[in-house]
């Protein structure tokens, strides 16, 4: 997951984390996803192997997907960021404040050796079958308590925290002009000659 950026979620500041776009696009533009079989359109997610279909998985209207992809498809909306899948995490204690899960089911249509439709086109298509989204997070009475167990007390502590710093901050401005000040007092006698002039004394006797 990718950082966006900060959001409020029930009045809680949280991590905003997305789906990065480099992980639904193919072996050619990221060999990582080889492993995947990740041969076809960048946007899709390959599940062939896992559901024994040609089904591939992808965000909602083809949300960062080649554009050839909507434009053979009627009926769909214009992709948009909130359709992507998405978390809120709260940065201090790491809690789940929000999920939003949002998924476009896809199944590919060969050419076929048979005379019909099919059989002029050189490329596959990518026909949507269903778009799941799943939603999750804390409710309200969650997040008030989130708020009173950990966001109060840390306002406290941080409270106390700055008032001790602007304590000791105080006391040592006070001392430093306190010795200041002694020290300009007694500047005089520093110079001050230990034996007056005229005076001769053996000071080691």
């Amino acid at each position: 997951m990718e950082y966006i950026g900060e959001e409020e979620v029930l009045g809680i500041t949280s991590y905003k984390y997305q789906i990065p776009m480099y992980v639904l696009k193919n072996a050619t533009q990221n060999p990582l996803n080889s492993g995947f079989n990740s041969y076809g359109p960048s946007g899709l997610m390959n599940l062939t192997a896992a559901v024994n279909a040609p089904v591939m998985a992808s965000k909602p209207s083809f949300l960062d997907a080649e554009s050839w992809l909507i434009d053979e498809v009627v009926g769909l909306d214009p992709p948009n960021r909130n359709m992507d899948t998405n978390i809120w995490i709260e940065p201090h204690t790491g809690v789940l404040t929000k999920a939003m899960k949002q998924l476009q089911v896809n199944v590919m249509i060969e050419q076929s050796d048979w005379h019909g439709m099919m059989s002029l086109r050189k490329k596959p298509r990518f026909i949507p079958l269903a778009t799941i989204v799943e939603t999750g997070g804390l409710d309200k009475d969650l997040a008030d308590t989130l708020k009173h167990k950990v966001y109060r007390p840390r306002k406290i502590g941080y409270g106390l925290l700055y008032g001790l710093f602007g304590f000791f901050t105080l006391l040592t401005v006070v001392f430093v002009a306190v010795l200041g000040h002694h020290v300009i007092r007694n500047q005089g006698d520093v110079t001050r000659p230990l034996i007056p002039n005229g005076q001769k004394e053996n000071i080691y006797s």
